[in-house]
């Protein structure tokens, strides 16, 4: 068994499980009793849904990966996947000017990103 994708994909199963339970409560359901527009509301609901099939599919990648070496490929497509949305969750909160903590899920997707790249390297 590969331990650093079996890390892996603990991180972003657990990552997962928080961005549906607790996400959910703080972000989906006051976006939804919003105001806004229609269409950039359930556009934004829409990427809410995108987001949580990533983790799932992520979680059972590296899953896979922790016991197939002929999957390596694969997991570190997703982990570089993954360091793409630490690099865009850092940029973001540095253009509307949050501190990296004011806007945290790039520490979600970071030791996804590292776990998953040493395990498939």
């Amino acid at each position: 068994m590969n331990n650093w994708l079996a890390g892996a994909a603990i991180a972003s199963g657990l990552t997962g499980l928080l961005h549906v339970f607790g996400g959910g409560r703080t972000i989906v359901k006051p976006l939804l009793e919003s105001t806004m527009e229609e269409t950039p509301k359930y556009l934004n609901y829409y990427c809410w849904h995108i987001i949580t099939m990533l983790l799932i599919t992520m979680t059972l990648v590296f899953f896979y990966g922790s016991t197939n070496s002929t999957a390596h490929d694969l997991t570190l497509v997703f982990s570089l996947l993954s360091a793409g949305c630490v690099v865009w969750s850092l940029g973001l909160s540095l253009w509307i000017k949050k501190t990296v903590f004011g806007f945290p899920q790039w520490m979600f997707f970071l030791p996804i990103a590292v776990m998953g790249v040493i395990g498939s390297l």
